[in-house]
């Protein structure tokens, strides 16, 4: 069944079993550690690193810039080791209860990330244009039966929108980003999912914001070529998931066989220029 949920908070998103772009990039790395996580249940999810946490922040800020200043708050400059000191935390975690709490510096960093997006011409319409944000939809992949999931940061009548912090926003740095972070593979995941739950063909638009001054900015969309690879990556992904499923076997040929491999095409150059 395909569903468009839109109240469903970040958290029930995340809880739910279906597969994600996400959790099926984790299986394509690696299948053991998928079964563990996903399957066995033996593992906890990975921990968010510092440059997850910063992009759930802005995502935070600019989608949702009511339940940021509901919900944040930046802790105060004082020095736990004393008595005065350990009074005013204790007292600032009383009056914050339940509330995110981030240091000052970050918070600043925040808002001028976020400010960067909304300056820009291209970035602010798609974000003040949106229908709808943080959506989560459902549905089943056809050819495996598989349920999906996916939670659409901006969704416009000819758009989706993906906001993305990164260290390099230029078309040449955020072009690599697409292909070493399977960020084409997420654009075929989520088209795909929109036609799914009834939506019409759309194009798939990424903000990519420097989380560095002066926060450089780009808006991007994939070539058909790209969205062409990342459909047959997600579809043989998804066969070979169902496989696991019903075999149980979640070993990769790697771990199974001896694998033939071959150097990086830079290790040929790394003496070129090297004296005789």
């Amino acid at each position: 069944m395909a569903t468009v949920e839109k109240t469903l908070t970040n958290e029930e998103y995340h809880a739910h079993r279906a597969t994600s772009h996400s959790t099926l990039e984790m299986f394509r790395r690696s299948r053991k550690l998928y079964h563990a996580i996903h399957v066995a249940r033996t593992m906890d999810r990975p921990e968010p690193t510092a440059a997850m946490q910063l992009g759930t922040h802005v995502h935070c800020a600019v989608l949702e810039p009511e339940r940021f200043e509901a919900e944040y708050v930046y802790a105060p400059k004082c020095d736990r080791r004393t008595t005065a000191g350990k009074a005013a935390y204790a007292e600032f975690c009383a009056a914050t209860a339940g509330k995110t709490v981030i240091d000052a510096e970050q918070y600043d960093l925040v808002r001028s990330i976020t400010r960067a997006v909304m300056a820009h011409r291209r970035a602010s319409f798609l974000v003040e244009m949106a229908e709808a944000y943080e959506q989560s939809i459902f549905w089943t992949d056809q050819p495996t039966g598989i349920e999906c999931k996916s939670r659409r940061d901006l969704v416009l009548p000819e758009f989706l929108g993906d906001l993305k912090t990164c260290r390099d926003a230029s078309p040449e740095g955020f072009a690599r980003a697409a292909a070493s972070l399977g960020y084409f593979r997420q654009a075929a995941f989520y088209m795909d999912g929109h036609k799914a739950t009834g939506g019409n063909d759309v194009q798939f638009i990424f903000i990519a914001v420097c989380t560095e001054p002066p926060f450089e900015l780009g808006c991007y969309e994939l070539d058909e070529a790209a969205l062409k690879l990342g459909r047959t990556q997600n579809a043989a992904d998804m066969k070979t998931l169902k496989q696991c499923r019903e075999s149980g076997d979640w070993q990769d040929r790697h771990e199974r066989d001896v694998v033939t491999i071959s150097l990086p095409k830079w290790a040929q150059f790394q003496d070129e220029y090297r004296s005789e």
